[in-house]
């Protein structure tokens, strides 16, 4: 049976990105936004992990600054 949500420290082991990027780019993207419970602690879904490896594909190995990432994101939409 798969998780239905994933903690922060979860999402920064499968995607190998650091914590802080994670809440950086949750600012950033519009797209990205995991529930809060009231203390504040974030729950990611598969389909933000999804959103995060694209997000991290374009801007790593596309060499694509966040601007260009964000307009590429929308283009899918």
């Amino acid at each position: 049976m798969e998780k239905m949500y994933y903690s922060i420290s979860e999402v920064s082991h499968l995607t190998g990105l650091s914590q802080s990027n994670l809440r950086f780019w949750e600012k950033e993207f519009k797209n990205l936004n995991p529930k809060r419970n009231d203390k504040g602690t974030r729950f990611y879904t598969k389909e933000d992990i999804e959103t995060i490896k694209q997000i991290a594909f374009l801007v790593n190995e596309q060499k694509l600054t966040l601007d260009g990432a964000k307009r590429r994101l929308g283009q899918k939409k």
